[in-house]
């Protein structure tokens, strides 16, 4: 009983995600997308993906990783990749923040799931293995498609779109092809607003 009583606690905590918003391409629209909202679908497509291109990976350690990835963010909110680019953060505040956020919920369950799911965030945070590596690629695909589904008119930052993903991908090719049409999709939107898309957005490195 006491172990669930522990879960319950853990699960609790966690479903602030669901009130957690996220920054993502825009700050005009009120209805953004909380980080629950965007790790269930990138779990969605880690397993779809993980299937479809026949990946020599552990699917259901990827998709757990997919799950808690954003756990720190339950406790923190969302630091915007845009706010450390401008100086506002830096990603040593931000790892130190998410770590002690990530032992809090392992000190919660206080049991081997407790764990379980610290060790996965800090294999996705270090991208040594072919699951965190394959998440973290996707992780920035499925931002850059969110904004995709806003439209431009929502962008205030339009910039960063094309870029945002582009070195993850590059750490785990067999992402390529999906990310090309990824771009497409991108390109067409940029055209569509009358915004510049330029060259520089084509290079995949």
């Amino acid at each position: 009983m006491e172990r669930l009583e522990k879960i319950f606690d853990f699960l609790h905590l966690a479903n602030n995600l669901k009130k957690t918003y996220r920054y993502g391409a825009s700050t005009k629209d009120i209805h953004r997308d909380t980080s629950a909202d965007h790790s269930w679908r990138l779990a969605l497509m880690a397993f779809m993906l993980a299937d479809e291109l026949k990946l020599d990976i552990d699917i259901l350690k990827a998709v757990k990783i997919a799950l808690i990835h954003d756990l720190p963010e339950a406790i923190n909110g969302d630091v915007d990749y845009r706010h450390i680019v401008w100086g506002k953060a830096t990603v040593e505040e931000k790892y130190k923040n998410e770590l002690a956020a990530m032992e809090k919920f392992r000190d919660t369950l206080s049991s081997s799931v407790g764990e379980e799911i610290f060790n996965l965030w800090i294999e996705y945070e270090e991208e040594k293995t072919e699951e965190s590596r394959f998440i973290n690629a996707l992780d920035r695909m499925e931002c850059s498609a969110h904004c995709l589904s806003e439209g431009n008119e929502k962008w205030d930052t339009p910039e960063f779109i094309p870029v945002y993903g582009r070195s993850k991908i590059a750490n785990f090719p067999p992402l390529k092809n999906f990310y090309g049409i990824l771009k497409n999709r991108l390109k067409e939107e940029f055209v569509k607003g009358g915004i510049l898309w330029k060259e520089e957005y084509e290079n995949d490195e």
